[in-house]
């Protein structure tokens, strides 16, 4: 025997809208989210540039461990295993 499910009535989604006094203002949202010292563009791009390429770099030794490729860039024959 089957029986219908017991369904629940779903909540309202209607949120009652926050009086101007209640809300933040740009500078405080600002104020909240901004860091005490600005990182530049420049070094954050640097920062990335390196972690990219280390990850790369560690990819490749890999794949190259893994047999994927001969050998991996900067890695001589004798430590990736190739005869």
């Amino acid at each position: 025997m089957t029986t219908p499910p017991a369904l629940v009535d779903r909540p309202s989604s209607h949120l009652a809208p926050a009086s101007p006094a209640e809300e933040l203002s740009l500078a405080a949202l600002l104020d909240f989210f901004a860091g005490e010292e600005p990182v530049s563009a420049r070094r954050t791009l640097r920062s990335s540039a390196v972690r990219c390429a280390g990850w790369v770099r560690t990819s490749s030794r890999r794949a190259a461990a893994w047999g994927a490729v001969p050998t991996a860039a900067g890695v001589r024959a004798e430590k990736a295993g190739v005869a």
